[in-house]
């Protein structure tokens, strides 16, 4: 069984003989309809059409470049339109977000004024095209498209064609890559973050991945704390930092993709919302102890109270108060409290007079 590696360069070679003559479009049809249906890896193809003497462009040489294996110098050195020396390198990029959208961009800086730029994209295995808008900046020196893709399908591979038109050469840009590596997740959902016995507990729930979509191993995280980073070396969904502060207050940020364990991505997640921890309340919890306090302490608090009421009355039999007047006095005196004149008792005035022996009285 021939490997991958060759598959690859007997359809482009079969491809290539049969493309010699034909029109741009008829090209790329025939390139896409073998790309989407051949099990391949990650790969770029570039090709170069001249015009010739009679008008007609026609192909002069295409090559296969490795995700893994960049071209080197000696690569381009047999690159050649209009006898010059160039290198035809656009550096595309693309990514595909959660929201099923396309985003892919390149450079055109090292390329003339003078040349125009289309591009179409596929979407496999499920086979569809996407209709992509692009923009240019204003230096006309990087290009930006953007296209949405089918929710209801599942395309594993996206194939991207850049078509650089100039009046003298056509040059094509093809570059294939698995959905899973361009993918950029949403951030972690963060479920739980509190403080439990000095403990922070930090719990979010499994991203959601085009293909990767169970696997908890698959993911990578960058945890911050407080702007101090976080290494999360088990491959589960809880992190907890031992021994914190309960009375400080903590940051969370979080981003995640799919690590290289799997099919490694190239892009992070945006970081989660910040998220403040601070102590919680703890829950009541029976303790036997309180309990116990509380059954033997309540019984001597209220024999203490019994027996200072006992010892008050004890002290009035021993100390009693001094009396005081009657309520019927008391009411007499409130009532006749005014000053009252008391006449004075009539007393007769005696006279004796001595006269000789006898004594006479008046």
């Amino acid at each position: 069984m021939p490997s991958p590696h060759s598959v690859r360069c007997v359809w482009i070679c079969c491809l290539l003989l049969t493309t010699e003559s034909i029109e741009q479009v008829s090209y790329e049809e025939a390139q896409y309809s073998q790309q989407c249906h051949q099990n391949m890896d990650e790969f770029q193809v570039i090709s170069i059409f001249l015009r010739n003497h009679t008008g007609f462009m026609l192909h002069d040489k295409s090559a296969i470049v490795e995700a893994d294996d960049p071209p080197d110098d000696d690569f381009w050195n047999n690159w050649l339109i209009n006898g010059s020396l160039v290198r035809p390198t656009l550096n595309v990029s693309c990514m595909v977000n959660m929201q099923y959208e396309l985003n892919c961009s390149w450079n055109t800086s090292s390329w003339p004024s003078q040349v125009q730029y289309s591009t179409s994209a596929m979407l496999c295995n499920d086979v569809s095209q996407t209709e992509l808008h692009c923009t240019q900046n204003s230096l006309s020196t990087a290009s930006r498209c953007h296209g949405k893709t089918d929710a209801n399908k599942t395309h594993n591979f996206v194939v991207l064609r850049v078509n650089v038109s100039h009046q003298d050469f056509w040059y094509i840009d093809t570059q294939i890559w698995e959905t899973v590596t361009i993918e950029k997740l949403d951030p972690p959902q963060i479920i739980k973050s509190s403080i439990d016995s000095d403990n922070l507990v930090i719990e979010w729930k499994l991203p959601e991945s085009k293909g990767q979509t169970s696997n908890y191993k698959c993911f990578e995280y960058e945890l911050w704390i407080n702007d101090e980073r976080r290494d999360i070396t088990d491959k589960t969904l809880t992190y907890i930092e031992k021994g914190v502060d309960a009375t400080r207050m903590y940051t969370i940020r979080m981003k995640v993709k799919t690590a290289s364990r799997c099919k490694e991505s190239m892009y992070w997640s945006d970081w989660t919302t910040v998220v403040v921890n601070t102590r919680e309340k703890p829950p009541f919890e029976i303790n036997l102890a309180v309990i116990i306090t509380i059954a033997l302490g309540l019984p001597m608090i209220l024999l203490a109270f019994f027996l200072l009421c006992r010892l008050q009355r004890l002290f009035e039999k021993i100390f009693p108060p001094i009396p005081g007047p009657s309520r019927n006095i008391k009411r007499i005196l409130e009532k006749h409290d005014e000053f009252q004149a008391v006449p004075c008792k009539h007393i007769e005035e005696v006279a004796e007079v001595e006269e000789g022996d006898i004594i006479v009285r008046v």
